[in-house]
């Protein structure tokens, strides 16, 4: 009897310990209801990857694809955890998660935001306010370079639009774009060596634009620089 009630100790000993160190990994777990706001995760690495707050899945029936984005997702405005998790294959994804410390934000409501996931680890990932202005007549567009292996570049869209000397994390502001196809360029900044070129974007009017870079310099599939396009 004795040996049978020191193994049940034993056992709800390591289970506590087991809840105690999930407890701390998302320690603000749960959050009390309040107010909420929205969050667009945008995919700027290489990975194919599943979005997790407060280690609860977010996107359970798609994926983040690189270039990519979720879309906005309702979370509660106080601060919250967040993590991701890699695809293994078209059905299955990784079990551990991509950031061995959760990624902890505190976005206001009423705000909208768009997270940037760079790479594999927290000092690549940054947030960015979004804004539903548009130009009369036309659109809007800005630019985010979301790629840590690229250095500073000079994009232009079209011809009459130009974000010189922008490094990594750095956003530009929102300004005024017509309507049409426009070619997209990127050259290393200061420099005629191109990194994109010959690539068509549609913009339409009412729009505002995130055009956003990631990518690696002599990259290769899902790491060879190319560039997404948010819309709101």
């Amino acid at each position: 009897m004795k040996l049978k009630t020191i193994s049940t100790i034993l056992i709800m000993v390591i289970a506590l310990a087991v809840i105690s160190c999930n407890a701390n990994k998302y320690a603000d777990i749960p959050k009390p209801a309040g107010n909420e706001t929205s969050l667009n995760i945008a995919n700027a690495g290489t990975d194919t990857l599943k979005f997790y707050v407060n280690g609860t899945l977010q996107n359970l029936n798609s994926y983040i694809y690189p270039g990519g984005a979720s879309g906005y997702i309702t979370i509660p405005d106080s601060v919250q955890s967040l993590n991701f998790k890699k695809a293994a294959n078209k059905s299955n994804y990784n079990s551990n998660y991509l950031f061995s410390t959760p990624l902890r934000l505190n976005i206001p409501d009423s705000t909208s935001h768009t997270l940037f996931v760079a790479g594999e680890t927290t000092d690549k990932c940054f947030l960015v306010k979004d804004t539903t202005a548009s130009a009369s007549g036309g659109a809007l567009i800005r630019f985010v370079h979301a790629s840590p292996n690229v250095p500073a570049t000079d994009v232009s869209v079209g011809d009459s639009v130009s974000f010189k000397n922008r490094s990594f994390k750095s956003v530009s502001g929102y300004v005024p774009i017509s309507a049409g196809t426009k070619k997209l360029v990127v050259k290393q900044a200061g420099s005629s060596t191109s990194l994109l070129n010959n690539i068509a974007i549609t913009v339409t009017p009412g729009y505002t634009y995130t055009l956003y870079l990631k990518g690696k310099v002599n990259g290769t599939g899902n790491s060879a620089i190319g560039f997404g396009l948010l819309a709101r």
